[in-house]
């Protein structure tokens, strides 16, 4: 019968911890609100990491969200969050917001993918090929160039980044 479902076991409540020092409330949500909660939260994250790299003469340059989802009761719940946020700033060496974990700076990614363009170039046979190989290796050193002398744009690192890196 119907009225023999459990709603706990169907729309369970689910509760949440903060990471130490992560600014917010760590409320219980429903099964079926959970992506709500958690995505709110981590966007909140995000917010806070661009109003610091302004505060700081920055710019963010990357941000993703991660949600780890399982299953809880009859729902593909959030039962966690992860918040990376990358900032450049001008005048120093990239710096990672304290709200990511991400591994490489921009510099450092640019680094890896020239390296993987020049490897792909001395195995292209197709001269086309080896010509966009070119154009894109001296657009990363260009920009290296320019990051290694604070003169880059940020939405310009922005896209080498998310384009090759």
């Amino acid at each position: 019968m119907l009225n023999s479902i459990d709603a706990e076991a169907y729309n369970p409540i689910l509760s949440y911890k903060l990471d130490p020092g992560e600014m917010g409330v760590g409320s219980p949500s429903t099964a079926m609100l959970s992506v709500e909660h958690v995505a709110g939260h981590e966007t909140g994250n995000v917010g806070r990491a661009y109003a610091e790299a302004v505060a700081k003469g920055g710019y963010v340059i990357y941000s993703a969200i991660t949600l780890d989802m399982r299953k809880r009761g009859m729902f593909l719940a959030a039962v966690a969050g992860k918040t990376t946020v990358e900032i450049y700033y001008p005048n120093a060496k990239p710096q990672r917001a304290k709200y990511g974990n991400a591994t490489l700076s921009v510099e450092r990614r640019l680094e890896l993918a020239l390296n993987v363009l020049k490897s792909r170039l001395t195995s292209e046979k197709n001269e086309y090929v080896r010509e966009k190989l070119r154009r894109q290796i001296s657009e990363i050193n260009s920009a290296l160039a320019m990051i290694r002398n604070g003169k880059l744009v940020p939405y310009n690192i922005k896209n080498l980044v998310s384009f090759y890196a």
